[in-house]
């Protein structure tokens, strides 16, 4: 447990790294946010709950044709593919581990890179969502996205899965975030938009 003004309470394994799977969701989105703005994120990605299973294989059905929200899987493999999406793939995770870090005012995530090829080699669901949004002209590029786009969208959001990190520094990361986007323990503003 991290309070907002910074006291730490670890209890049992607190420093034993684990994969953070889809507890990557929100951060990516908050990471998209920061870097594009509301609108433009928006312009990909809806807000709505979509009363589906996290994995479904469905966009909204107002005529957008976008995900549901950032917190079922299409929704973030969409912001993965905002992400820094002019540099290469290696440098894309490298901004998201740097900004995990910032967050908890430590140390980067750790990269399991088996983990990574476990995500990738079980993924076929995951490609399927990034292909049907392809096809739906929503992904970043429009009907004009690229096979690399979509790829290294995809590879980033497993990669991003497969970071690892303590269950005291997820802690910090979410006292960052109820501190309005400042690390209680650096006290550097890291996100302006929290809400």
């Amino acid at each position: 447990v991290v309070t907002v003004d910074g006291q730490v309470l670890e209890l049992g394994d607190a420093g034993d790294d684990f994969s953070i799977q889809s507890t990557c969701k929100p951060f990516n989105y908050l990471f998209a946010l920061e870097e594009l703005g509301a609108d433009a994120v928006h312009e990909h990605i809806g807000m709505e709950p979509s009363g589906r299973a996290f994995n479904a294989r469905r966009l909204m059905g107002d005529g957008t044709e976008r995900p549901h929200n950032p917190m079922i899987n299409a929704g973030a493999i969409m912001t993965a593919a905002l992400i820094k999406r002019d540099l290469p793939v290696h440098r894309r995770l490298e901004h998201a581990r740097e900004m995990w870090a910032r967050l908890i005012g430590g140390r980067q995530p750790r990269f399991n890179a088996w983990m990574a090829q476990e995500e990738m080699r079980t993924g076929d669901n995951n490609r399927a969502l990034a292909y049907m949004m392809k096809s739906a002209g929503v992904m970043p590029g429009g009907e004009d996205a690229v096979e690399h786009d979509l790829r290294d969208g995809l590879e980033l959001y497993f990669g991003t899965c497969s970071l690892e990190m303590t269950a005291a520094e997820m802690a910090r990361a979410a006292a960052t975030l109820a501190n309005g986007g400042v690390c209680t323990t650096t006290h550097e503003r890291v996100l302006r938009r929290t809400n």
